[in-house]
């Protein structure tokens, strides 16, 4: 990075939170100036500013001024302008702060479309959004990385335990004693969600929802729902900023 900036820099493309974009400026006329500035050939620079424009759904826009179009529209040039000379990375700052539901999707379907080709790295604080987009994640606190792993891994691995939500047809003192039974069950919880509902935590090594359900309906008892209770990424944050944080205050 340091020997070699400028090779660096034409390897990465970047959307900050607020889009540098030109608003008094055509669409095409925008991606095209900056296709000049990022090192695009003149000889391959229109067909590459209409490749983008393609993949990023502007095509239509092309004529149009950046000030007549809406947020997501302006979201999109913005991250045309990100990859328009084909970097093998591209760094996304809250790309989807401040887009309606709509608006969030067409934006998430790019980002995933972009990742399928290369390494797309997005910095956020919209923790549901990084569930559903990223295949990786990296939390830092303090200026320094608490955990890197999938979403899914990162759950396992805080939860300790296994918890399972269990809802029951039937009585409800029954379902807890034949819950209690089952090997592998740690301990057995009325829920608060006003159903006739447990939270079972279990020994996260063995799976034991097949024993679970076995217990109930030799019982006599109907299973309505049973499924894995999953670690949130914002519960995981909280419980990793937090430890780290009382830590140093100790």
């Amino acid at each position: 990075i340091f020997d070699e900036p400028h090779e660096v820099k034409k390897r990465i493309g970047y959307l900050p939170e607020a889009p540098p974009i030109y608003r008094d400026m055509r669409v095409r006329t925008y991606l095209d100036f900056v296709a000049n500035i990022k090192g695009v050939p003149r000889s391959g620079r229109a067909k590459r500013t209409d490749e983008v424009m393609e993949r990023t759904g502007l095509t239509d826009r092309a004529r149009q001024e950046i000030s007549q179009l809406s947020k997501g529209y302006r979201q999109r040039v913005g991250l045309a302008q990100a990859f328009i000379h084909d970097p093998e990375v591209i760094i996304l700052d809250e790309p989807t702060s401040g887009l309606d539901p709509n608006q969030t999707r067409e934006v998430r379907a790019l980002i995933e479309e972009l990742a399928e080709d290369r390494t797309v790295i997005l910095s956020t604080h919209i923790l549901p959004e990084v569930s559903v987009t990223c295949s990786r994640v990296i939390i830092i606190n303090n200026g320094e990385i608490s955990a890197i792993d999938s979403p899914a891994n990162l759950s396992r691995k805080m939860k300790g335990n296994e918890r399972i939500y269990v809802e029951v047809l039937g009585s409800v003192s029954e379902a807890a004693a034949a819950l209690e039974t089952v090997p592998g069950v740690l301990n057995v919880e009325a829920s608060t969600d006003g159903m006739d509902g447990f939270l079972v935590d279990a020994q996260i090594e063995e799976d034991v929802r097949p024993q679970i359900a076995s217990a109930l309906v030799g019982k006599g008892l109907g299973v309505l729902e049973m499924r894995r209770m999953e670690m949130s990424l914002e519960d995981i944050f909280v419980e990793l900023t937090t430890e780290e944080g009382e830590g140093e205050r100790a």
